[in-house]
């Protein structure tokens, strides 16, 4: 693998269960790692089966649900996601989400 320079307008722009997602690298890129920012705007409850994603709060605010539990968020704000857990933004704010093993993402979301 070699490394990789993008700017905003050549990612991925797709809709997902959080909302917009702009997917800067991902498993056609051949890494360990993808990075996405998203908008979070009417998320669906979803968790994924073997995926850890990390959410970093770029600015907005609202609430992150992981498995019931409801918490604050804001711009700084740190979210670590392990496999399984069930989880969905609430409100509307910008995150970078990181996620181990880019190749399982489509397969491995469900609601």
């Amino acid at each position: 693998m070699k490394g990789i320079v993008r700017h905003t307008g050549e990612e991925q722009v797709v809709s997902c269960p959080c909302g917009e997602s702009h997917r800067f690298f991902t498993a056609e890129d051949g890494g360990k790692l993808g990075l996405h920012v998203t908008s979070i705007c009417g998320a669906e409850v979803h968790f994924h089966n073997q995926m850890t994603e990390v959410y970093y709060v770029l600015e907005g605010s609202g609430q992150i649900e992981l498995d019931g539990k409801i918490s604050d968020v804001k711009q700084g704000t740190v979210i670590l996601i392990p496999p399984g857990v069930k989880h969905r933004g609430l409100g509307e704010f910008k995150v970078i989400v990181v996620y181990d093993r880019p190749e399982l993402h489509q397969e491995d979301t469900f609601h």
